[in-house]
């Protein structure tokens, strides 16, 4: 059996609200994605997986607050998106919690400074380390 973890959909809420920030036509135009979006598209690669007989274990997004693309809409469609691939509804052969593994003990929307690469949005070697160590083999099929 083949499995893949998906963790997707941050870039994908946190990039509308770059607006504000200086022009970069690598992101231009700047769309401004739904929590809705965001999960029919992992809907639609838990499918296609399936379809493949590939086991799909789901991924939490982790926090972002201080990043460049935090804003509190941007957090309010995360918690969303976590609610989503929390919920027993939620299509997953099985879910890993990086939301709460990665976050800071002192503030649940941060990255631990211990994961933080210093963007406030992507892992240090310490994160890495630690998301590998939070996959449950047997899940891996």
């Amino acid at each position: 059996m083949r499995t893949v973890i998906v963790l997707a959909g941050i870039s994908d809420i946190g990039i509308g609200e770059l607006a504000a920030a200086p022009p970069s036509p690598i992101f231009a135009p700047y769309p401004d994605v739904s929590a809705g979006q965001v999960i029919a598209g992992l809907r639609e690669l838990i499918r296609t997986a399936h379809a493949e007989g590939v086991r799909v274990i789901g991924a939490t997004l982790m926090p972002v607050e201080r990043s460049a693309s935090y804003t509190a809409r941007s957090e309010a469609k995360r918690e969303a998106i976590n609610a989503w691939i929390r919920a027993s509804a939620a299509p997953y052969d099985a879910v890993v919690d990086l939301d709460r593994l990665t976050a800071s003990p002192t503030d649940a929307d941060r990255l631990n400074p211990a994961y933080d690469s210093g963007d406030h949005l992507h892992l240090n070697d310490a994160g890495y380390r630690a998301v590998a160590g939070a996959i449950d083999p047997a899940d891996l099929g």
